[in-house]
């Protein structure tokens, strides 16, 4: 006797962690990091989509306060405009407010904005209450680095594989690691790496926000 097999359950659409959105939104956002501003044309050239699907995605971004367009003369077409996008910047805190900067949100900072409705501050990140949505932000960002700089190794030949590994001998990296620690050396390293980043994060904020030679780091902590 033959016994039917069970049908395998197919994935729901938002199960799907690899779904275009969840990539195509991240990487328009951190091209805009690099390069300042982009027209539509260099987004959809950069990423590989369809002109209509690149409009739609920096739209729905324009929707969510995350990207402006400004539109200026063609440099060549004085009858034509162009829009130029670029990421919108928080807005600064009223007069006399101590401005807090972080770039390592830790549960502690999570959890004081787990319920958070406080839509007067144009800093919070939680209004909707929404703390899941803020760090799977966060991952989908660091993936669409990771994604974008695969990319652009893997579009090197040989040579030109060698030359950039010359050119970078005496950083580090190409690299990227993943340790798993036991308590103690999950605390002692991420310590560490917070008074870095504060030391960094100041000397950032003071000299040029904007000023940087398209290195980066990405820096992920998951404690289970």
């Amino acid at each position: 006797m033959t016994t039917a097999s069970k049908p395998i359950d197919e994935p729901k659409k938002e199960d799907n962690i690899y779904s275009s959105g969840e990539l195509i939104r991240p990487s328009i956002l951190w091209l805009l990091l690099r390069k300042t501003e982009l027209t539509a044309k260099d987004i959809q050239d950069a990423l590989g989509l369809k002109r209509q699907t690149t409009y739609n995605y920096l739209k729905e971004l324009e929707d969510k306060g995350w990207v402006k367009v400004d539109y200026r003369q063609h440099p060549s077409k004085p009858h034509m405009n162009v829009g130029y996008y670029s990421r919108v910047k928080k807005s600064p805190k009223k007069k006399g407010a101590k401005k807090k900067q972080s770039w390592i949100y830790s549960a502690e900072t999570y959890l004081e904005n787990l319920a958070s409705s406080d839509d007067s501050d144009p800093d919070c990140e939680y209004c909707d209450g929404n703390v899941r949505n803020a760090i799977i932000e966060k991952i989908n960002f660091g993936v669409a680095a990771l994604s974008e700089k695969k990319k652009f190794i893997q579009a090197m030949s040989d040579e030109e594989l060698k030359d950039f590994l010359e050119a970078n001998k005496h950083f580090p990296g190409p690299s990227l690691d993943v340790l798993l620690l036991t308590n103690d050396e999950f605390a002692e390293f991420g310590q560490r790496m917070k008074d870095l980043y504060a030391d960094t994060l100041q000397r950032w904020l003071v000299e040029n926000k904007d000023q940087h030679d398209e290195n980066f780091v990405v820096v992920g902590f998951f404690k289970e």
